[in-house]
């Protein structure tokens, strides 16, 4: 990686104004940024000055659209970066010659480009990193930082964003017929493989291997649209284009989240962000209609020309939602309505509720042990309150878990045994960093599904496993 990990910006500015500025780049910068002669009266004055806001924003006004963007790309990533990183705006275009150069001849025309559009208007902080081990010329040790002062001040990352009416066309019905997976429905057509799979395992709700939490919906939608659309195969891309990239759908979802309200973007907007932030050829076309197909953008034509744009938040949170709506109490159960329940309502029950599909309904009821470890967090939920209400047997399971809060553990899918052999204990320690838990006179604790993994760890070892079952 060309970026420095040896200097901090505090360090690059000092250097910079103290050591790397000449006189005229000193004056070109207070002209640049509107500092009064007294402000860059010393180069002690200059460095305090640098970092504030004045005329910063006046300064980004006069950049290029490639420039804006590439600045934007140094805000997300938050990186140090060497000049080689900004050929992919300055660079030579004849690839064919510009790959048998030197690094510094194939970089001199773009450090001058750096220092004129972005140095000299007191936007970048340059310096040189003499810590840089595999640097053999000077050009390669410069190093530059978007200061995180002027990052509020950047301009739009989009300038042709359009203010359109209206909520566009979402496709949520998307997300609702991947909760069908749940009762026994078809997989969406291109959904992605196991690890988003919705499904029941002794009585808990989960996406894959983790337990459901209501973010992996937006997850799964992210990993479907990514499958969507293959990063592209690049060829030819200029030799020593180097530093930060992106993935397309985190440049994409950076681009729509600079949006202001009820602005929207053609795709053909996106190409430019794409290109700089991935530095490769991709359409916007493409991502844009893969996300809407998603669910995961909104999307509306005007004209013959499609828009798109990150949904509005629900209107309606889980708490303003009547619970009535998506659940039916039938004697000590509940039916979840999935094509109703809010994503987040359907978390919360899974936390507290024994799970089953049956006769392609989702079907809950309370779980003590669960309750047990939720209700601290949970215990002023609207949805609890509900429950208490409305649900006898959720109201019993409860009390039962508050009544036992503070005077007992309970675990479930938990299996303990007794190690007195110091040797072994070493090794399955080693083994086993994070998943085992040492207790007091030779017991430790682990996960049920961590057994066979165990069981291998002590055979290896040459010792034998003796198993007690436990009663009822």
């Amino acid at each position: 990686m060309n970026a420095s990990q040896t200097m901090n910006a505090s360090q690059m500015l000092h250097q910079m104004c103290h050591e790397v500025l000449s006189n005229t780049d000193v004056k070109a910068i207070a002209k640049s940024r509107g500092f009064s002669a007294q402000e860059s009266a010393s180069r002690a004055l200059l460095e305090n000055f640098y970092p504030s806001d004045i005329g910063v924003a006046a300064a980004m006004g006069t950049l290029t659209e490639e420039e804006v963007t590439l600045l934007h790309l140094l805000k997300l990533t938050g990186e140090t970066v060497d000049v080689a990183f900004f050929a992919r705006i300055y660079g030579d275009s004849n690839i064919a010659q510009y790959r048998y150069l030197s690094f510094t001849r194939r970089h001199k025309d773009v450090l001058k480009q750096v220092q004129n559009a972005l140095v000299r208007k007191g936007l970048l902080l340059m310096a040189e990193d003499p810590a840089v081990w595999n640097a053999e010329t000077k050009m390669e040790r410069w190093r530059f930082r978007l200061p995180r002062e002027f990052e509020g001040l950047l301009p739009p990352l989009i300038r042709s964003a359009q203010t359109l009416a209206g909520a566009g066309d979402l496709r949520a019905d998307v997300v609702r017929a991947k909760l069908q997976e749940l009762t026994g429905g078809p997989r969406p057509a291109g959904s992605t493989d196991r690890q988003y799979q919705l499904h029941i395992v002794d009585g808990q709700l989960r996406m894959g291997e983790r337990a459901f939490r209501a973010r992996h919906l937006v997850e799964w939608q992210q990993a479907s649209w990514r499958a969507a659309v293959p990063a592209p195969r690049v060829k030819d891309a200029p030799l020593g284009n180097k530093g930060p990239k992106v993935a397309p759908l985190e440049a994409v979802t950076y681009a729509f989240d600079q949006l202001g309200e009820h602005e929207w973007l053609r795709s053909m907007h996106l190409d430019l962000p794409l290109r700089v932030f991935c530095d490769a050829p991709l359409s916007g076309s493409d991502l844009c209609e893969a996300g809407w197909q998603w669910g995961y953008l909104a999307k509306q034509v005007v004209d013959g020309a499609p828009y798109y744009r990150r949904p509005a938040p629900a209107t309606a949170a889980p708490a303003e939602v009547d619970p009535a709506t998506y659940l039916a109490v039938t004697g000590d159960r509940l039916t979840v309505d999935l094509d109703t329940v809010p994503y987040a309502s359907l978390e919360q029950l899974a936390c507290l509720s024994s799970t089953r599909a049956i006769g392609g309904r989702l079907v809950m009821a309370p779980n003590v042990v669960r309750i047990g470890r939720a209700i601290e967090d949970m215990r002023d939920q609207p949805l609890i309150q509900w429950l208490r209400e409305h649900a006898p047997a959720y109201r019993q399971a409860l009390d039962t878990a508050q009544a036992r809060w503070g005077r007992q553990i309970i675990h479930e899918n938990l299996l303990i045994a007794r190690v007195d052999d110091l040797g072994l204990k070493v090794q399955l320690e080693r083994a086993f960093p994070q998943g085992l838990v040492f207790l007091p006179n030779g017991y430790l604790a682990f996960p049920t599904d961590l057994l066979p993994a165990v069981e291998k760890v002590v055979a290896k070892s040459g010792h034998v496993i003796k198993t007690v079952q436990r009663n009822g």
